[in-house]
């Protein structure tokens, strides 16, 4: 829910192959809105079912998640992988 101001008119869509050849990736995630996708994109093998499951691959990522879009998460398996999560 949005509670306020203006919002965006404007997105920037990038596919799979763009992300990927990037230098660095910055995601932002926030509230139980995005638990799922997170979840998915975190725990899920890479795969189409589950498009941001693909930058688990990429080099170097860093994860702005709030505590409730971490809410599905396995927090032990985080600890353990590779991932630079704020």
């Amino acid at each position: 829910d949005y509670n306020g101001g203006e919002l965006s008119w404007y997105a920037i869509t990038q596919g799979i192959k763009t992300l990927m050849s990037a230098e660095e990736l910055l995601l932002l995630a926030f509230g139980q809105k995005k638990a799922d996708a997170v979840f998915n994109m975190l725990h899920q093998h890479p795969s189409p079912l589950y498009p941001a499951s693909f930058i688990q691959n990429h080099r170097n990522v860093r994860l702005y998640l709030d505590s409730e879009a971490l809410n599905k998460c396995d927090k032990d398996k985080l600890k353990k992988a590779d991932w630079e999560i704020v």
